[in-house]
């Protein structure tokens, strides 16, 4: 159940992925107990999930848990109290904690340069998660050096060609340029990024929709608004079906769209898109959304 979750998670398949993960959870309560290192691995698991499925509450109170129960049992350098500072910190993020989010990364960042060598995915993904955080709290200088970190590291565990993975970290540093109106390279690195991926990667595949939805707003900053609209038309449409209307990550790519529809002169359409989505950017604690 376990493996199944996490296969359908890279699907982006979240709603499949929460089920399997929540029967991986209960098996492993019945066979191990509350307290034992396995269960700690599931409520992480579980949590990283619900991440994906705006259960933001509940999966704190699980990667909480996990994070605890870790420590206790193997101290803060460890690879099973890593994973469960990853699950936490995006939590945190989630709920726009963004300071407690940066210590749990740091924490685990720390852990794995003592752990493994530099070029370890698991140090790549810490500084993309750190970027994460730091992109949320408007640090962009550190956020840039942190995601090129992260991209250089996984390019060198995958290869240059594409890999799955990769797209997620590649979405990353996309937003961060752009953040930083560094729009040549945003779409320059933007372009390359979804042509790799929509060759790799399933048309309906979330992350895909997070690579488009970043080079369609470096483009609509730019002022190329007919390269962009189809990017973020095509990046909504795929975070409806994953996501549904009422999260952040829909509701970003809805008001991105607006934006560019209203620029392009198309106003009613534009304030339909509005009046969809921006209640829910609006109340998001995730600043990273914003």
């Amino acid at each position: 159940w376990n493996w199944e979750g996490w296969l359908h998670y890279r699907l982006g398949r979240f709603q499949e992925a929460e089920k399997d993960m929540r029967i991986a959870l209960a098996l492993r309560i019945q066979a191990y107990g509350e307290k034992h290192p396995v269960t700690a691995g599931a409520r992480s698991a579980l949590a990283y999930i619900l991440l994906q499925r705006g259960k933001a509450d509940e999966a704190l109170a699980l990667a909480t848990e996990a994070k605890l129960t870790d420590e206790k049992l193997y101290g803060l350098t460890h690879r099973e109290t890593t994973y469960a500072e990853d699950s936490l910190g995006l939590a945190l993020l989630a709920k726009g904690r963004t300071a407690e989010a940066r210590q749990q990364f740091q924490s685990a960042l720390s852990a794995r340069l003592v752990l493994f060598p530099p070029n370890h995915m698991d140090t790549g993904k810490t500084w993309m998660f750190l970027a994460m955080a730091d992109l949320a709290a408007g640090n962009l200088p550190l956020a840039a050096e942190e995601s090129r970190k992260s991209v250089e590291i996984m390019e060198r565990v995958y290869g240059p060609h594409g890999h799955p993975q990769l797209a997620e970290f590649d979405a990353v540093r996309l937003e961060i340029l752009t953040s930083q109106r560094k729009l040549q390279e945003a779409e320059e690195f933007g372009n390359q990024s979804v042509t790799k991926f929509r060759q790799i990667l399933p048309p309906q595949n979330p992350r895909l929709a997070a690579v488009e939805s970043g080079l369609g707003w470096a483009f609509y900053l730019d002022g190329k608004l007919d390269q962009a609209a189809p990017l973020l038309r095509d990046a909504l449409a795929i975070d409806r079906q994953t996501y549904g209307p009422d999260l952040e990550q829909t509701a970003q790519v809805g008001i991105r769209l607006a934006a560019c529809l209203q620029a392009a002169g198309r106003r009613e359409e534009a304030y339909e898109l509005q009046r969809k989505y921006r209640n829910a950017l609006s109340t998001s604690p995730n600043r990273r959304y914003l």
